[in-house]
């Protein structure tokens, strides 16, 4: 598996957060009608995604966040909120396709735990690297949280 060590620097994001049976797209609407009223183009901005809670067993319902980077002094609006995210060591891997991502996800955390990584307790992250219409053809870089 092809793994890179990086570190993302500490930033200030605007937060917007979707629960439901699919709430990347409820966060994705939110975020999208933000950046529109802004004038950014969400394809310029450093954009991370997470989700919050984790889907469980018996339930189709689960949380998710999108964190837009923006410069100090922007405001929220509606239910979006100002995160200050602290920065920290990541394990990255690409993943191509949203189907797969589960798989991948416990493939780097197990690739962290057989190269002696101590798993980190700052967020774990997701960035689209590649867009596309239909989420199996996406490609995604997921950011597993290390300590160095």
């Amino acid at each position: 598996m092809d793994v890179a060590i990086r570190k993302i620097e500490p930033g200030i994001f605007i937060s917007f957060y979707g629960y439901g049976n699919q709430p990347e797209e409820i966060a994705q609407m939110k975020c999208d009608a933000w950046c529109r009223q802004q004038h950014l183009d969400p394809g310029g901005a450093i954009v991370y995604g997470f989700n919050n809670p984790n889907p469980i067993p018996d339930s189709a319902k689960y949380g998710y966040e999108i964190w837009v980077q923006v410069i100090s002094g922007e405001e929220p609006q509606g239910d979006s909120r100002i995160v200050e995210f602290h920065g920290g060591d990541y394990a990255v891997v690409e993943c191509v396709g949203a189907s797969n991502m589960l798989q991948r996800w416990q493939s780097v955390y197990a690739w962290c735990m057989d190269h002696k990584y101590t798993l980190g307790y700052h967020q774990a992250l997701e960035q689209v690297t590649r867009g596309h219409p239909d989420p199996n053809e996406m490609i995604f870089a997921l950011y597993c949280p290390i300590t160095l």
